[in-house]
């Protein structure tokens, strides 16, 4: 049986964050994607490995097999000191194991490795000198090249920030921005998150979505269950995956873009495997999201069924996490409360069904949770919460202010008054007629998040951004 080794890029999400810079941040998406030019490059003289066919493009994930299988030790070195030179500032994990398939091998070793904290971790280099001066592009590590920022003029820099300004065209065409673009034949997306939040209505906003797959270890597990007869496509399964989540994106990008409009209004920053991190404008988060969540499960059900497993493995869902922000606010600020929010979503899920916790910076603060709603709440009431944003802002204001005053009933009642009908969907039902000895019964507002509706607070936040 065959012996397959991951090595890969781990925290993504802040490595991207550590620069301040949108361009730096691109390089660092291409940094990620050349990883695999990298270990090839390394392994050109190695008869030992060679490229795993079955796991499709993931960025910041190399696949290999190994032959034979106590090669892996030395493979893993070599490559992750040539990934070393070229993302410095990076972590990565190494995991191998042995399976008739790579799906296989994935669910029974390499997965439970990972969460046991099997495996081999390679960490950057700490700094030998603490008093050095620090980077002056991301103050993370010492500054020991000076580079050439352009209009920034020229910067003292850490090894990773130089690697990221000197060598950032070397992949760009892979990215998944790029492949994004030649796939919608747009042109690419804007260069600055403020040339980004200027394509919305409300110029100076974006919103950053981190999308993962649920329960994506318990499908693989399920196939690897089947005997090989069962299921020969089985080696195709990831590679399908992937192509899922790209599809799913190129929806959701299109769903988004105004009608003639050449320009990507997508900045996606990481597309591996489940995982999708990517930056639009505000106003679009919404449909982008519902699309995206959507069309993934769509994909993902189609995929089951043509493996003829249909009603006997459950398809994999994706959960997606939606901040909102000022286009200057500090990106590493919004990763960590994507990350976070994100976690809440799955929870609110139970790891299976398709969730979005958002959260906006901009009104909220930073240590405000979010909100969590499932997607098929807001497939169900789409209709009436574009009624709710159609109402004027004021009105929304007044209804939030008078249901963090007095509940349920008295945003009804302020609804009533002012004859607008909007908010009543996301009110529970009227109480009953008081009881006889007088006490007015409460008002039957659900206590925790429900998968069929959503609340009259939770769609006022939501109708702030909804188009």
């Amino acid at each position: 049986m065959p012996t397959y080794l991951d090595i890969a890029a781990v925290r993504i999400q802040r490595y991207l964050a550590r620069t301040p810079t949108l361009r730096g941040r691109r390089a660092a998406s291409a940094a990620l994607v050349e990883m695999r030019s990298v270990a090839a490059d390394a392994l050109v003289d190695s008869a030992s490995a060679r490229r795993n066919e079955e796991a499709g493009e993931i960025d910041g994930v190399i696949s290999l097999t190994v032959d034979p299988p106590g090669k892996v030790d030395e493979v893993a070195s070599v490559v992750l000191r040539a990934l070393r030179s070229r993302l410095p500032g990076a972590e990565f994990h190494a995991i191998s194991g042995t399976g008739e398939d790579y799906v296989t091998a994935y669910a029974r070793e390499m997965r439970p490795g990972i969460v046991a904290g099997r495996g081999r971790a390679d960490l950057p280099t700490a700094a030998e000198f603490p008093l050095a001066a620090p980077c002056r592009v991301c103050g993370v590590d010492p500054a020991v090249d000076s580079v050439d920022l352009g209009d920034d003029g020229v910067r003292e820099v850490c090894a990773d920030c130089a690697e990221r300004h000197t060598r950032q065209a070397l992949a760009e065409s892979r990215t998944a921005e790029r492949r994004l673009a030649r796939r919608l034949n747009l042109d690419a997306a804007p260069r600055g998150f403020e040339d980004l939040a200027a394509m919305g209505a409300r110029q100076t906003r974006i919103a950053v979505i981190h999308a993962d797959g649920n329960r994506v270890g318990r499908f693989f597990l399920d196939l690897a269950a089947l005997p090989a007869d069962r299921l020969p496509e089985r080696q195709t399964v990831v590679r399908r995956l992937s192509e899922a989540t790209f599809d799913a994106l190129a929806a959701a990008t299109m769903a988004i873009r105004d009608a003639g409009a050449r320009t990507l209004p997508v900045i996606p920053h990481v597309l591996g495997g489940d995982d999708v991190l990517a930056s639009v404008p505000a106003d679009r988060a919404w449909r982008f999201v519902r699309v995206l969540l959507r069309e993934f499960g769509e994909r993902m059900n189609r995929l089951v069924k043509s493996l003829g497993l249909a009603g006997e493995i459950t398809a994999p869902t994706m959960t997606a996490a939606v901040l909102f922000a000022r286009h200057d606010e500090s990106f590493a600020t919004i990763v960590a409360s994507a990350e976070d929010a994100l976690t809440r979503g799955k929870r609110a899920g139970a790891g299976r069904a398709a969730w979005v916790c958002f959260h906006d910076l901009t009104t909220e603060g930073r240590r405000d949770e979010g909100r969590v709603v499932s997607l098929a709440a807001l497939q169900t009431g789409q209709t009436h919460l574009d009624a709710l944003a159609r109402a004027p802002r004021s009105l929304r204001e007044n209804l939030a202010a008078a249901l963090a005053d007095g509940g349920a009933g008295a945003a009804r009642a302020h609804s009533h008054r002012l004859g607008v009908t909007a908010s009543l969907p996301f009110l529970p039902p009227a109480p009953p007629d008081p009881a006889p000895d007088g006490e007015p019964p409460a008002d039957a507002e659900p206590t925790g998040p429900d998968d069929r509706r959503v609340d009259l607070d939770t769609a006022l936040r939501i109708a702030r951004w909804w188009r």
